[in-house]
């Protein structure tokens, strides 16, 4: 099959309807070109309606299980990004809390140079341990909005 032939186009689109006019065939039969293409395409075309015909779909319990089992790794995927994003939270909290109660040296020496007394505590400690324990008391709620089903 070398396409040297213009009717081949036609014949495959003919074989693939699954309507074969008979000034198809007769072209066919003059032309080896496409008499072969004619030939193989049909047995493929009758290979392929057999193997459709023969096809079944999985019963409707192994479609229900796989779809179940979707949905509780969908969910554990979904609970993992929560807890990820919590740990995330709680570990910059740490550190702001360190930082607010152990202070900063830099912070401290610009108190020191202002004339001020040299703080012991950062100024920020109080908004940080609220900010923390505000989210101490988010983070339950967040990891229950995470695994909840929608």
């Amino acid at each position: 099959m070398s396409g040297a032939c213009r009717f081949e186009p036609l014949v495959l689109r003919a074989v693939r309807l699954g309507n074969v006019e008979e000034e198809v065939r007769e072209h066919a039969a003059e032309c080896r070109e496409c008499g072969e293409l004619l030939e193989l395409a049909g047995l493929l075309d009758a290979d392929r309606r057999v193997a459709m015909a023969q096809a079944s779909l999985p019963p409707a319990g192994a479609l229900w299980f796989q779809m179940k089992l979707r949905a509780a790794r969908e969910g554990r995927l979904r609970s993992l990004r929560t807890a990820r994003l919590i740990q995330g939270a709680s570990l910059l909290s740490a550190i702001a809390i360190a930082i607010a109660v152990l202070g900063v040296p830099q912070l401290s020496e610009l108190f020191a140079a202002a004339g001020s007394i040299r703080p012991t505590v950062s100024p920020w400690a109080i908004p940080l341990l609220g900010a923390s324990a505000i989210l101490a008391l988010l983070a339950p709620v967040a990891v229950w909005l995470g695994v909840a089903r929608r």
